[in-house]
């Protein structure tokens, strides 16, 4: 991984006014974020995608399913010994209402990266394309394969093959 996110909030005077880790594409959606939540629900999905990150090691362009599926296997694992269990359920680990948020948050990322690049993508099509049905144009590839023009948002990231 070429970066560590390092969450830093940025105030003007008492008033908190960007929150990043150190990663455009992650700080690009937190921006978003930032102008949807309410401060301590914004300050949580910041948090959410530093730990997601901090364990899988990896760029937002290169997680896949089972990188999602070991975050969740990390975080239901026993934090303090096999003794130790919640008691709503008697299992190890976060509580579930926890790991939900947290895949959530990073469910809410991954969203928006979709989304961002797909609206770029389609407002580059020519009129010939857009002749074509939805699904045509949607396809079974990953987003950053679909659309590689100049003007897509995965160049921007540098993450078009």
């Amino acid at each position: 991984m070429s970066w560590s996110p390092l969450l830093a909030r940025t105030f003007a005077d008492s008033y908190l006014e960007s929150i990043t880790l150190g990663h455009p594409v992650v700080d690009e959606y937190l921006a978003f974020a930032g102008a949807r939540l309410r401060l301590n629900s914004w300050l949580a999905v910041a948090f959410d995608l530093k730990v997601f990150f901090s364990i899988i090691g990896k760029e937002p362009v290169a997680v896949t399913t089972a990188d999602v599926f070991a975050f969740i296997k990390t975080q239901r694992a026993s934090r303090l010994g096999p003794k130790v269990v919640r008691l709503e359920d008697g299992e190890s680990g976060l509580s579930t209402r926890t790991i939900k948020r947290r895949l959530a948050s990073v469910s809410g990322l991954f969203a928006y990266l979709e989304s961002a690049a797909m609206r770029v993508c389609i407002t580059t099509l020519s009129l010939g394309d857009a002749l074509l049905p939805r699904y045509a144009l949607i396809g079974t590839e990953p987003w950053w394969k679909r659309c590689c023009s100049a003007g897509c948002a995965a160049a921007r990231y540098s993450v078009c093959a």
